[in-house]
Order: structure tokens, then sequence, then C-alpha cells
């Protein structure tokens, strides 16, 4: 089975254009994503898809200098852009990933991939309902055949623009595997995505601190230090989702 890592990356983004080509510790958060999946076991192919708008040429000019493959197609349908490109590199599973998210546990996407290819689940996630701090690893594993299900038979505007929307909307109608963190490291209210210039200046000082070049940063060691740094965390507080174990909004967080 070929399982198809498909990060999906745009410069126009309403909240915080050009948030993809940001640096951290000198390098870009899509560079950061690409890094850390490359460490998986299971992936056969790292795959960016954007736009064929201008505007992100200059992503298809990055992953041409680092040697990573792009697909380019609809700026306003993204669930169409992953179809289209799944289908043309000939995936069996599909692995999404969000290019504003640069904190990927590889270990975890491969926990993912593996329970989705032995038990044949219809999708698997840890964005469903939070334990995780939202942005962390939030990888969903899902087969071509759910992802050509969802592009056939969902033509709403909110499916287009969030791929898994139907899922996550109906849950009930597909047979999921949730990946909940270890209860002594359930933090659903912290957010490690970047939506937001704060959320910017929050993830700049998590690298500066415990990004170590050609390296990965280990969930344990993240709760562990912002545990003993808890200011840090106020950065971006006023934009955190809640303090319970939140179901993700496809809207709210831009998936």
């Amino acid at each position: 089975m070929k399982v198809l890592g498909i990060i999906q990356a745009r410069m126009g983004s309403s909240r915080f254009p050009g948030k993809v080509m940001l640096k951290l510790n000198k390098i870009t958060v899509l560079e950061h994503i690409i890094s850390f999946l490359t460490n998986s076991k299971f992936l056969d192919k790292i795959i960016v898809a954007t736009t064929n708008l201008p505007e992100d040429d200059i992503l298809y000019d990055q992953t041409q200098k680092i040697g990573i493959e792009s697909f380019r197609g609809s700026s306003e349908n993204v669930l169409e852009r992953y179809y289209k490109c799944a289908k043309l590199n000939h995936g069996d599973i599909i692995v999404r990933i969000t290019g504003d998210s640069p904190l990927v546990d590889h270990n975890l996407t491969d926990k993912a991939i593996r329970l989705c290819q032995d038990f044949d689940f219809d999708y698997v996630s840890n964005v469903l309902h939070l334990t995780y701090p939202l942005g962390y690893n939030s990888a969903e594993v899902f087969p071509f055949r759910i992802l050509k299900k969802l592009y056939y038979s969902n033509r709403d505007r909110l499916s287009k623009e969030h791929v898994t929307y139907h899922i996550r909307r109906h849950p009930e109608l597909y047979n999921i595997k949730e990946l909940l963190a270890p209860k002594s490291l359930r933090r659903p209210n912290w957010r490690f995505t970047i939506d937001y210039a704060e959320d910017y200046k929050f993830m700049k000082k998590l690298f500066s601190s415990l990004y170590v070049t050609n390296s990965t940063i280990k969930y344990d060691s993240l709760v562990k230090y912002l545990d003993m740094n808890p200011k840090l965390l106020k950065i971006n507080q006023k934009y955190w989702l809640g303090t319970k174990l939140d179901y993700v909004n496809p809207v709210k967080d831009g998936l």
C-alpha cells in the first residue's frame, strides 16, 4: 500500500498571509514540517499540495530547492486538490498535514498509518477530540477510497475547504480510531498552530529553546518545558479553544 503524506500549504491565508514561509530558527515552517515527516518509517512520498496562483510560486520554488515533490491545484477547492494529487500519485493511504502546524511527531503519524493499514479504519487522527494541543501533529490518515467518497459526495463549501469536514461532522457514519494523549500529558487547551502573530511569537520561543538541528521535538519535552515556563502560554492564550476535551471545529481551526 502506497502511503502519501500530503501537506496543504498556501501563501494567501486570510488571517496570517505567508505564515508557511515564516522562519523558526532560520528554517521555514514548511521545511520543519517536511524535516520532521522524513523521519517516518511508513511514508512512501511527501508532497506539498499548493495552489496554481502566482503568489504560491514561492512554495513551488521552495520544494524544488529542497528536493520535495509538489502538486498545484485549485485555490478554492482543497478537497479537489487532495483528491487529484492522491489520484495522480496512486496513493492508497493518505496522510493529511496542514502547513501551519510545525510540530509534527513522526511516531504518532506512523502509529496512525499502521492502524489505518492493519485494521482498515476509515479515519485515524488525534484531531477529532482534542487531548493534544491544537496543531500538535495534526495529521489525519484515511484510505484513498474515503477521499474519493468525500470528493464525489460532498460539494458544499465547507467540505471543499476543509477536506474531512464531513467526517468530523458525521463521525457516526465512519469507522474511526482516535489517538489520545496519555492522561498525564493531556493539554487540550494549548495552541500549537500558527494563525496569528501571537502564535508565531509563541512558536519562535518554543523552537529557540527546544529545537536542535536535524532532530525532533518530543511531546513530553514540550509539556515539561511549558509546565515549567507557564508565562509563555499567555502569549497566544486569547486564542485558546477552551480547557476541556474540545471537539475541533473545522471552521474555527482553519484546517
